[in-house]
């Protein structure tokens, strides 16, 4: 169970050069590489994502 949980999958996203650019150096900033920058950053915005749903009759 814990080899499943630690296995590692690859994904592929393409980036307009210039925001490339910004994410290498905010990246560069943290002493971190581009992948994990990257994935702490779709983490972040996945914790951090709040839904409030309201009945359909309000």
């Amino acid at each position: 169970m814990a080899a499943a949980a630690n296995r590692k999958i690859s994904v592929s996203m393409r980036f307009r050069e210039n925001d490339l650019t910004i994410i290498d150096r905010g990246a560069q900033l943290l002493g971190l590489s581009r992948t994990e920058f990257m994935r702490r950053a779709a983490l972040h915005e996945a914790l951090s994502e709040t839904v409030i749903r309201l009945p359909a009759n309000l």
